[in-house]
C-alpha cells in the first residue's frame, strides 16, 4: 500500500508546490496567509539584506555577528491525554508580523507522563517540509485515538492512543486515511484537518487548486462521508491500509 502512495507522490512531486501555492493562496487573507507570505518574503529578501549590508557592517565592525542557531526550537503547546497519562509536545518558533507574534510548528514529540520517555514523531512521508500541515486538535474527545498529519498529499497517520509510543517509535501508523481523484491519472488530494466530529470521527478537506470537499471520516466504522451537498462523491476515492473506502452522501 505504502510503495503505491510513494509511486503517485513521487509522480505528483513536480506538482507539489504548485498546488501548495493554489491551496495556501486561498488563505491569504486569513492569519495563516498571511504568515505563510510573510516566510516566503522573508526567505527571499534575507539573504540579498545580508549581503548587501555585509559590506557597510564590515567598515563599522570587524567582529561578525553572532549567527542564530539551526534547529532550535522552543515548547509552543502541550495537548494532553489524561486517560492514558500522555502528551503532544509541539515545538517551534514564534513569527512577529508587524506587531503580532504568531506561533509555527515545527515538530511534534509524544512524551508519556508516566515514564518520562519521550519519541519524536519524524516518518520520512511526514509533514517536516510544511509546517502548516501541523494541527494541535491530536487527540480524540474521548482520548483513544491519536491523529497526525503526513504530508499534504498523503493524508493522514491514525494511531491507537495506547499504543501511541511503541507506534511512532516505529514511525508507524496502526491506519493511514488519504484521498485522491478516482479519475485514471489518480492524482493525490491536498488534504487540511478541520475539527473532530464526535469521539471517533474528524473532518477534513481534500481538493486540487485550491477547490476542495469537506468531508468526514468515521475511525470505527472506515466510512468516509461527503459533507458538500454539491460535491460529486464518485469523483474522489478514499483508500486506508486495508484498500479502498466506500464514499457517501450526507443526507
Amino acid at each position: 500500500m505504502r510503495e503505491a502512495i510513494s509511486t503517485t507522490f513521487n509522480g505528483n512531486l513536480g506538482l507539489f508546490w504548485y498546488h501548495r501555492i493554489a491551496n495556501e493562496f486561498a488563505y491569504w487573507n486569513g492569519e495563516r496567509g498571511k504568515i505563510m507570505f510573510c516566510r516566503l518574503l522573508l526567505f527571499l529578501v534575507f539573504p540579498l539584506t545580508v549581503s548587501c549590508g555585509s559590506h557597510q557592517l564590515a567598515a563599522v565592525s570587524p567582529s561578525p555577528s553572532p549567527s542564530p542557531q539551526p534547529g532550535v526550537f522552543s515548547v509552543l503547546k502541550v495537548t494532553e491525554n489524561n486517560k492514558y497519562q500522555l502528551e503532544a509536545i509541539f515545538s517551534g518558533e514564534d513569527f512577529g508580523i508587524g506587531d503580532q507574534t504568531h506561533k509555527v510548528i515545527e515538530s511534534l514529540t509524544v512524551r508519556s507522563k508516566t515514564t518520562a520517555d519521550n519519541v519524536k514523531y519524524s516518518r520520512e512521508d511526514g509533514p517536516d517540509s510544511d509546517p502548516e500541515a501541523y494541527f494541535t486538535e491530536v487527540w480524540s474527545p474521548d482520548n483513544e485515538w491519536l491523529l497526525l498529519p503526513l504530508d499534504r498529499f498523503s493524508g493522514f497517520c491514525i494511531i491507537r492512543a495506547h499504543e501511541a509510543m511503541a507506534t511512532i517509535r516505529k514511525q508507524k501508523c496502526s491506519d493511514n486515511l488519504f484521498t485522491r481523484l478516482s479519475t485514471s491519472s489518480h492524482e493525490l488530494l491536498w488534504h487540511d484537518f478541520e475539527k473532530w466530529d464526535g469521539d471517533a470521527a474528524f473532518v477534513f478537506k481534500a481538493g486540487l487548486y485550491g477547490d476542495n470537499t469537506r468531508l468526514r471520516y468515521d475511525l470505527t466504522t472506515g466510512r468516509l462521508t461527503v459533507l458538500d451537498p454539491n460535491a460529486i462523491p464518485r469523483h474522489i476515492e478514499g483508500r486506508n491500509d486495508k484498500g479502498k473506502i466506500a464514499i457517501v452522501q450526507s443526507h
